[in-house]
């Protein structure tokens, strides 16, 4: 330390961290590797705006055969996608149990959810009712099954048997601005979001019939 004998080799493995160069070792035998090594089990975007493959729900729909689960205030962006329509039509004919969870439309705690496209509480309300109506005709399956959360939820939440997203729900960011949780199956937190959504499923309600 004295003679900075070793102050390149300190900065260098610090740059490496930084940079998500350097990998880990065993420290009492050259070429062993840890256990777990190279299975990123996890990882965390800072912003969820700069990760759009993690986002594109209508490439992991169309990555599940076996369950797509699916948990947001409105989805009302979605359900206008006729492509996103198109390939939860052919999931639920190929068999994929899917789950969708929307916000009740007289949840007290609607309002909280106000930051993101819809501008009032009838707005949002609307979108709720109009993006349930719109999912259930358009996959016609037993297969889907929608249900309404009473309750206030702080994450949104979409998962399959391989990854599952999650965007916490903050009060001061829109959801793109806000950070971005992906899991692999597999690990703890995966099964940790797939708790999370069926804690929640299973607090739901049947959603409220169309108003003729």
């Amino acid at each position: 330390i004295r003679d900075n004998l070793y102050a390149n080799k300190i900065v260098e493995f610090a740059r490496g961290i930084l940079d998500g160069s350097s990998k880990a070792g065993v420290p009492f035998g050259e070429g062993l590797t840890p256990l777990g090594a190279g299975l990123s089990a996890s990882s965390l975007c800072e912003r969820a705006g700069d990760a759009p493959e993690s986002s594109d729900w209508e490439k992991m729909l169309g990555a599940s055969s076996e369950y797509f689960w699916i948990s947001a205030v409105s989805l009302y962006g979605w359900s206008r996608s006729r492509g996103f329509i198109n390939v939860l039509k052919e999931k639920c004919a190929a068999g994929c149990k899917i789950r969708v969870l929307l916000m009740h439309p007289e949840n007290p705690a609607l309002s909280s959810y106000l930051l993101g496209s819809a501008s009032t509480l009838d707005q949002l309300v609307a979108e709720i009712r109009l993006a349930g109506e719109v999912l259930r005709r358009g996959a016609q399956s037993p297969n889907l099954e929608l249900r309404s959360m009473k309750t206030a939820p702080h994450v949104q939440l979409t998962l399959n048997e391989k990854t599952g997203v999650a965007y916490p729900y903050l009060q001061s960011k829109q959801r793109r601005d806000g950070p971005l949780l992906r899991a692999n199956a597999g690990g703890l937190l995966h099964q940790t979001l797939r708790d999370e959504f069926d804690f929640l499923w299973r607090g739901a309600v049947p959603p409220e019939p169309p108003k003729a």
